[in-house]
């Protein structure tokens, strides 16, 4: 029994230190895997934003800028902001939206469309272009 006991106390030792180690990895790599430029940026946002959007037919005043790395959920990644109008489930344009796309390892991850009010947007003093084939998408 207190060979049993002995084992067993080794044993959640030994996975509490790989465990350690593990998360240490993990916070290494999570700065590399943003600092990865994305290259096909804007086709990854428009594959995205067909399925987002309710009517992604109907987009007006699209803008998007170059990735740059932005500080995101407490790491810097590369991030895209977005500005477009587009139609709501009413049918009726809702007027210009903000948002910023978070890219990892390269790859397109998540839009974020909501900040904290205390806080600056991320995109206040974004270089914006316009982004004609976010205007000419299709069903």
């Amino acid at each position: 029994m207190l060979r049993t006991l002995g084992r067993l106390v080794l044993g959640w030792c030994a996975a509490a230190a790989l465990a350690g180690c593990l998360t240490d990895q993990a916070h290494e790599g999570g700065e590399a895997r943003g600092a990865v430029l994305p290259d096909n940026y804007k086709a990854e946002i428009i594959a995205f934003m067909r399925t987002y959007l309710n009517d992604p037919a109907n987009v007006r005043d699209a803008f998007i800028t170059e990735p740059v790395m932005k500080p995101v959920g407490g790491r810097n990644q590369y991030a895209v902001c977005l500005r477009y109008n587009a139609k709501n489930t009413d049918g009726k344009y809702m007027g210009s939206k903000d948002t910023l796309a978070v890219f990892d390892r390269g790859r397109f991850d998540r839009m974020i469309d909501q900040f904290p009010k205390d806080t600056p947007h991320p995109c206040a003093d974004a270089d914006y272009k316009h982004f004609p084939e976010l205007e000419a998408l299709k069903r």
